[in-house]
């Protein structure tokens, strides 16, 4: 049973990056398929957890349970635990803690993939729910801070100065306009 766990596992993990490179919903579909034959002890493991997180997210787009699941990996001395918290906070909106937990991500190093991916699927989420506009906040931060593309940066915090309610994230618009601020002066002082 453990060893056909580690294969459902594996599949799992198969069908996760296959819906990374197509977005596929049949990728979906068969993790969902996958996770459900692993079993104990496997279940509780980080790389189950996520996964699941990943496909609860997916289906549902709900938050809470995917961050239970994410809680429980005990995972959080790794870029991609904050990165994926960061997400889940920011798709409902809390934007503070969002910022938080990207802050804490970049502390750990991360692979060029990853952060790929990880702009990638915000890019994909804006694209299917262009009413979540604040991850254009969330990206622009990645941007300037975990990637280090200052000019991208700048692009994404003006998608989110330009989008929703001026009323809306009034203290995110206005740490937006103090962080382009700075991007602007380190570009400058790049150039010089």
């Amino acid at each position: 049973p453990i060893r056909l766990s580690e294969l459902y596992e594996t599949r799992a993990t198969a069908a996760h990056l296959a819906w990374v490179e197509t977005h596929a919903d049949i990728h979906i579909n068969r993790l969902g398929e996958y996770l459900d034959k692993v079993s104990e002890p496997r279940l509780e493991t980080p790389r189950v957890l996520n996964l699941r997180a990943i496909y609860v997210f997916l289906r549902t787009r709900e938050v809470e349970e995917p961050k239970s699941l994410l809680k429980r990996s005990k995972e959080q001395d790794n870029a991609s635990w904050h990165f994926n918290m960061a997400f889940l906070f920011a798709y409902s909106a809390d934007l503070k803690n969002a910022i938080r937990q990207y802050r804490q991500a970049i502390i750990f190093p991360a692979e060029a993939r990853t952060l790929a991916q990880i702009e990638d699927f915000i890019c994909w989420v804006l694209e299917k729910e262009p009413d979540k506009y604040q991850l254009h906040y969330c990206l622009g931060f990645f941007n300037w801070k975990a990637k280090g593309d200052k000019v991208q940066a700048l692009n994404d915090f003006n998608n989110f100065l330009n989008s929703g309610a001026e009323s809306q994230f009034a203290t995110e618009k206005e740490l937006t306009k103090k962080y382009m601020t700075s991007i602007k002066k380190e570009i400058d002082e790049q150039t010089t």
